[in-house]
């Protein structure tokens, strides 16, 4: 099997702004040559937030410091949870 090794240094990657107070920095992505991944370092100030949203994917949320309040909606073919 081959596959496509992705290694990228947090310092390399360009911050982007989603909201005040929100930046990303995308570690792995397709345009990266990561296949099938995509991950990235969102950095939250204290009391800034992202409106709520969705992904076609699961998500992972790792905490590395400070606190999180996360929302989500679950959803099955028997409707909401």
């Amino acid at each position: 099997m081959h596959r496509t090794e992705v290694i990228t240094r947090v310092g390399g990657a360009s911050a982007v702004e989603l909201a005040p107070g929100v930046e990303v920095r995308m570690l792995a992505t397709g345009a990266l040559g990561a296949k099938g991944l995509s991950t990235a370092l969102a950095t939250f100030q204290p009391q800034s937030e992202l409106p709520y949203h969705t992904h076609p994917c699961s998500e992972v949320i790792i905490v590395l410091t400070g606190s999180a309040l996360v929302s989500t909606c679950w959803q099955s073919s028997s409707g909401r949870r």
